[in-house]
């Protein structure tokens, strides 16, 4: 119920790598963890799930610089060895909540506020750093290749193509 003074952002390492340099969706130049947090503050619709900025106006793109000068925001690496967690604790006044999400950008693992448990997920398995690699091996990649029918996978396939070709393009320029 109210704007926090104080952010702090708890990601795993795997985070940190992919998204410390990525530009913020419908934020304009806004890059990385610090700009995505503040971006989900001000402007974040959170019924949006994956998409939580893709209604900002640009009005709340200076609100979001804004915010993101006047408010301290640290980012440090989570504990543990989990390949995607990413913490959120907020501050104001004597208050604090917190959301942690785990496995995927969707699974919202646990709510906090002050000292009391909102929500808390049932446990799920959680994906281990040291052994991310051994969710595929290129034998099982040749294999799917060799019987998967296309049109299938199709649709994915282009938005993929689309989107590290969109990657690429920018990181030439």
């Amino acid at each position: 119920g109210q704007t926090p003074e104080r952010v702090r952002v708890d990601v795993s390492g795997n985070v940190i790598k992919n998204v410390k340099s990525v530009f913020i969706p419908h934020t304009g130049s806004l890059k990385g963890i610090e700009a995505a947090a503040a971006a989900g503050i001000v402007a974040g619709d959170p019924y949006c799930e994956l998409e939580v900025t893709s209604s900002v106006t640009p009005e709340q793109i200076e609100q979001i610089s804004a915010y993101r000068e006047s408010t301290p925001i640290e980012v440090k690496r989570a504990d543990g060895n989990c390949v995607f967690s990413i913490g959120v604790t907020v501050f104001a006044g004597e208050h604090r909540a917190s959301v942690l999400l785990t496995n995927k950008h969707t699974h919202v693992e646990r709510v906090t506020r002050d000292d009391e448990v909102l929500y808390a997920a049932k446990p799920e398995k959680v994906v281990r750093e040291e052994s991310h690699y051994e969710l595929l091996n290129v034998e099982q990649i040749v294999e799917f290749a060799d019987m998967v029918e296309i049109e299938d996978v199709r649709e994915v396939i282009e938005r993929q193509i689309a989107y590290n070709s969109a990657i690429a393009e920018e990181g030439l320029r």
